[in-house]
């Protein structure tokens, strides 16, 4: 399936690619929350969260595989976040350092984020390698080696 540049949401929102920070699956603890928060609405019904450039949130009906079956590549951050492989464009090392300066200016880490991410929704944290990050990229969008295209296979 060609790679598509929008995503389509529950039954008929579309919205581009490049606007997607991340999308993650919810879990019943989540989805407990979120019931409490909106009493009226049927939780049970969403399995996904996407975060856009202005962080701003939407739920989906769709799986993460469904969004796939759209023919949109993605690449796991950590976290359960996953960013559309096309919207990387690059990773570098978040170092401890920079992690230190965060505390100190009061933003608590949750996790042990080893890359900064630059994104065309923007900057985000990877608990992956800089290298893994990139090769997950790759690997979603059916690149190998340098952005190479991947090998058609034999009799193709």
């Amino acid at each position: 399936m060609p790679q598509s540049f929008t995503l389509k949401f529950n039954e008929s929102t579309l919205v581009p690619l490049d606007t997607i920070r991340f999308i993650r699956p919810l879990d019943d603890e989540e989805r407990a929350r979120l019931t409490k928060t909106y009493p009226d609405a049927d939780m049970s019904q969403f399995n996904t969260s996407i975060t856009f450039t202005g962080h701003s949130q939407k739920l989906a009906r769709e799986t993460i595989d469904q969004f796939r079956d759209q023919g949109l590549a993605f690449a796991n951050l950590g976290s359960g976040r996953f960013v559309p492989a096309a919207n990387i464009l690059s990773a570098e090392p978040f170092t401890k350092s920079e992690a230190t300066a965060m505390d100190d200016k009061g933003y608590a880490l949750k996790s042990t984020y080893r890359s900064r991410v630059v994104t065309t929704a923007g900057l985000m944290l990877s608990s992956a390698h800089p290298s893994q990050v990139m090769d997950r990229r790759a690997k979603a969008l059916g690149l190998t080696g340098q952005g190479a295209p991947a090998p058609k296979p034999a009799g193709a």
